[in-house]
């Protein structure tokens, strides 16, 4: 079977896993539905079928494979329902991709379904939530092939993961002298079999608590701060043994005179390895404690500076005494900045976040450095999106949320207008990412615009992952009934692998689409799309170097 013939053909694992490893997700979605269950009767219930249907041309240029063209159908039916109520809310979305291609050798049938799920209770007002959220998407594993590989091209890159939450949270932030905030979660991610992925398949479960403690409104002379988490993933379903971390940091800081205050700091962070059976361990710990003074502007706006020691498991910084900064500032009501500098057990460490909001303008710039699975990374809730959509991706419906501090309705969320290139194993990464996110929004135009770096250092493995991307987004209403669509995309991608053997690659991706909306429920769509690849690591169907035009015709009824 050449590569071009198994970017055509899907593995039929990828249909059969739904049958298999579904109990934590059977169990989340009928935890999701009792609790709509408990309160449909007091609650509001929309849902909203759909079915589309395309043509699709594609003519594939490449150096390695020559010339191909191919020709599909798609068909995707899908059903979106959002359920509101006093204390509770749901929503899901499900969606099921047919697909029919011809080529000049052979034809081909495939099929993909794909859902999303969350849901939230408040069984005892502020006191106890609970919530279920998941998903099952088909992902690229190919990190060569970032932003290009989808279920028409590049398909055997992809690879169906499946993961499930059930949480509880509890609140206490009234009380007058102790403010407290804490969860638990249980979460299970899956991944099946790709042609890419061979040896380190994705199947972890992961227990993580976080919990917070600061003081309450009626504590005078005294301000504090303590911020904890704690998660420990069995990694044993891939024979790689148990990552478990825990992370706590804070301050006390005692008014002295006006508004100076003296502070005292600490923090302890600690990434535990264990190989199956604890043969192997291996352990990064770092511990500090400070001291200092603060400068506040109002209870929620200050500067911190001190000086601080370090006892650390990596004896370059063992010792150390450093500087530490913690900035909590607002320039005005619709601008809000915050930073840290300070160290950790690789060394000098940094975070930040500026967002600025006007009426037509968002702003976000952001930078960040985290220790977690790659797992993980791919459930980090987005907090520095510019835009709310309805669903997971850009569209016409997007809008800006009118405050900095807004709260997500159902169905709705944060997105990241450029994406994360994310390895799908079971890897624990050491990721510094930061990026730039800016929108506009008038009567007739959305624009999005952004640029993002992440450099991934494998711990362990001795390789690394740099990803830069730039890009925009745009949709353009041309009158009551018509919109213009648009994206562009580019990525730089730099690997080192174990083998010392280093690689680089671009890919770049362009999609015009018109929206015509003829009646509430149905609506004409017409595209196009170019795709380039250049670079050095030849792994993917068409090689490393291949263009691809795209034109797509298509329909879609809704029934309302």
């Amino acid at each position: 079977m050449t590569p071009v013939t198994m970017d055509i053909i899907m593995d039929k694992n990828k249909i059969q896993l739904m049958g298999r490893k579904l109990n934590v997700s059977r169990l989340a979605l009928f935890t999701c539905t009792a609790l709509v269950a408990a309160n449909v009767s007091a609650g509001d219930l929309k849902i909203e079928p759909r079915i589309s249907a395309d043509t699709i041309f594609q003519q594939i240029d490449s150096d390695a494979r020559g010339d191909r063209d191919v020709t599909t159908l798609r068909l995707v039916p899908s059903i979106d329902a959002i359920y509101t109520a006093k204390r509770a809310k749901a929503s899901v979305d499900l969606s099921a991709t047919h697909l029919e291609r011809d080529t000049d050798v052979f034809s081909t049938k495939n099929d993909y379904i794909e859902y999303r799920y969350d849901g939230e209770l408040d069984v005892i007002e502020r006191l106890l939530t609970l919530g279920v959220r998941g998903s099952s998407r088909y992902r690229n594993t190919n990190t060569n092939n970032f932003l290009i590989s989808d279920k028409l091209t590049n398909s055997a890159d992809l690879a169906r993961v499946q993961t499930d939450t059930i949480s509880a949270t509890t609140d206490f932030t009234r009380n007058p002298l102790l403010e407290t905030t804490a969860s638990v979660s249980y979460r299970k991610v899956q991944a099946e079999q790709s042609s890419f992925i061979n040896s380190q398949q994705l199947n972890n479960e992961t227990f993580s608590a976080i919990g917070s403690i600061k003081d309450g409104q009626a504590v005078d002379g005294f301000k504090w701060n303590i911020y904890g988490n704690y998660s420990d993933t069995d990694r044993s379903e891939a024979n790689l043994g148990t990552f478990e971390t825990h992370e706590v940091e804070g301050f006390i800081d005692r008014l002295i005179s006006g508004r100076w205050a003296l502070r005292l700091a600490g923090k302890s962070e600690s990434y535990a390895f264990n190989s199956q059976g604890d043969f192997i361990q291996d352990e990064r710990a770092f511990d500090s404690v400070g001291a200092g003074f603060t400068y506040y502007k109002a209870d929620d706006r200050y500067i911190s500076l001190t000086a601080n020691k370090a006892n650390s498991s990596n004896e370059e910084n063992d010792g150390d005494v450093f500087p530490g900064l913690d900035v909590n500032w607002a320039f005005t009501s619709r601008t809000s900045f915050s930073a840290k500098l300070s160290k950790r057990f690789y060394g000098d460490s940094a975070n930040l976040s500026i967002k600025h909001a006007t009426r037509k303008i968002r702003t976000s710039v952001f930078y960040s450095e985290d220790v977690r699975n790659s797992s993980q990374f791919l459930g980090i809730d987005n907090t520095e999106g510019v835009l709310v959509c309805p669903g997971a991706g850009f569209s016409p419906n997007c809008f800006q949320p009118n405050s900095l501090s807004y709260e997500l309705t159902g169905g709705q969320q944060f997105i990241q207008l450029g994406e994360d290139n994310n390895a799908i194993d079971d890897s624990i990464v050491l990721r510094k990412a930061g990026g730039f996110e800016m929108s506009y929004q008038s009567r007739v135009l959305t624009l999005g615009l952004f640029a993002r770096y992440n450099d991934n250092e494998f711990l362990g493995q001795e390789r690394r992952l740099k990803t830069e991307t730039l890009g925009t987004n745009a949709a353009y209403r041309i009158g009551a009934f018509t919109r213009l669509n648009a994206t562009l995309s580019f990525a730089d991608i730099d690997r080192e692998e174990q083998t010392g053997v280093s690689s680089t690659g671009e890919n770049m991706v362009f999609d015009v689409a018109l929206n015509h909306t003829f009646s509430p429920h149905l609506n004409l769509n017409a595209g196009y799309s170019y795709t380039k690849q250049d670079g050095e690591a030849r792994v993917g169907a068409f090689g490393n170097n291949y263009t691809e035009h795209r034109l797509q015709l298509g329909v879609t009824y809704t029934f309302r």
